[in-house]
């Protein structure tokens, strides 16, 4: 999903998307948030927790602090 955001200095319109991938493995669930931005990709959070409603609570929380809702992060998990 993305979101476009105008810049108050540029007046262009940037693209932003929020991407949530969570993995299960034999320690836990891995989850890894990333923002994109244009043409840069910033990993917010990258960690292992216990189970996977842990990890998609850390995933909501950390994209609401960016500014994304859930709705709008594209969520894979395997």
């Amino acid at each position: 999903m993305s979101d476009v955001r105008t810049s108050p200095q540029q007046g262009s319109a940037k693209q932003r998307s929020c991407q949530a991938i969570i993995l299960k493995g034999f320690k836990g669930h891995t989850v890894t948030l990333t923002i994109h931005e244009d043409t840069q990709v910033r990993v917010i959070v990258d960690k292992t927790v216990e189970s996977y409603r842990e990890a998609e609570t850390t995933a909501r929380a950390f994209a609401s602090q960016q500014g994304f809702p859930w709705h709008k992060v594209a969520t894979v998990s395997k």
